[in-house]
């Protein structure tokens, strides 16, 4: 049995599929196995993944019908079989210290179930993968401290999926909701909560691609409207999993700062009436807490303060930001 589960799913992303799996392949540390979830690719994805499979016994593949990012991690969880798991993203890729470095931090404390590192943004194939340093600054987190960070949307730790090492039993039963666009809010948080210990590592060893199809950064139909909704859920389980009121303070965070977004990234259409009006009820209530909250982001305090204004003169400045 390997010590660590590689979980890539891919769905027709041939185009940057061999640089991930390559980086993978080439850790430092070689007590893995990779499980690929073919995602009903109709690209060439399907013969590049074979190929590996043929030059190295450490790959495998999950051949399995499109059903979206969250059915194929989930593929890969049960499959995993080893006592810890990481998810990389296909068009991603992970420094050749990734595996070695989180792997160490994690067996410094026999309670750390998560080890999460930085990462870095690409948006061509950088010339040199970053790694690991001995200047690296590690720190453990309580899982509260961790989700409060995450949610705060610092540096890290952060509520992706990825740029993280898990024991696997975290996900005895937890998997990611399908069909759902922000699959990671909605699952991440609860996996935190679950931990003992989380740790950090400050080198940026995940290498995430930039794309121009950033859901965050397109318009919103209903099924991305429905990040409302979540950040609603991110809230209640704050309350009901923790009297900590760092931790429901950024949960609170959240939920306005997707409320801006609703309101800014959605039309004035009956459509979306019923999540605006939402979204307009939640900055009412919590912008003032808020405002005074000092870890905010300036971008969200000077919303609180328009806000005060009125919800048209929002809406007027919201669309000139956009411009």
């Amino acid at each position: 049995m390997a010590t660590v589960s590689v979980i890539i799913p891919v769905y027709n992303t041939a185009e940057y599929l061999e640089a991930c799996l390559i980086s993978v392949q080439h850790q430092t540390f070689d007590d893995f196995e990779v499980i690929v979830v073919n995602d009903g690719s109709t690209d060439n994805s399907a013969e590049i993944i074979e190929d590996f499979i043929k030059r190295d016994e450490r790959f495998t593949v999950v051949n399995q019908e499109n059903a979206g990012l969250s059915e194929a991690r989930n593929a890969g969880i049960q499959k995993a079989t080893s006592p810890w798991l990481t998810f990389v993203d296909s068009d991603d890729m992970i420094a050749p210290t990734f595996l070695e470095t989180l792997l160490c931090a994690a067996q410094k404390d026999a309670n750390t179930n998560i080890v999460c590192c930085g990462s870095c943004s690409f948006a061509e194939l950088p010339a040199k993968i970053p790694g690991s340093n001995s200047k690296m600054n590690e720190k453990s987190w309580t899982p509260e401290e961790a989700l409060t960070q995450a949610l705060y949307q610092d540096r890290i730790p952060d509520h992706s999926a990825w740029n993280k090492l898990y024991a696997a039993c975290l996900w005895k039963e937890a998997r990611f909701p399908k069909g759902k666009f922000f699959e990671d809010l909605c699952t991440i948080p609860q996996i935190f909560l679950s931990a003992k210990s989380i740790r950090t590592v400050d080198s940026p060893l995940y290498l995430y691609r930039k794309r121009e199809t950033s859901i965050l950064n397109s318009a919103y139909n209903l099924k991305k409207a429905e990040l409302l909704d979540i950040a609603e859920n991110v809230c209640a389980l704050a309350a009901e999993k923790s009297n900590n009121s760092k931790l429901q303070r950024a949960a609170r965070n959240m939920l306005i700062s997707t409320s801006y977004s609703i309101l800014k990234r959605t039309p004035d259409t009956e459509e979306f009436q019923e999540y605006r009006n939402r979204a307009w009820n939640h900055i009412k209530e919590l912008r003032l807490g808020n405002l005074l909250d000092s870890k905010v982001r300036l971008r969200n305090r000077m919303a609180n303060l328009i806000s005060f204004g009125g919800r048209s003169f929002l809406l007027k400045m919201l669309r000139k930001d956009e411009k």
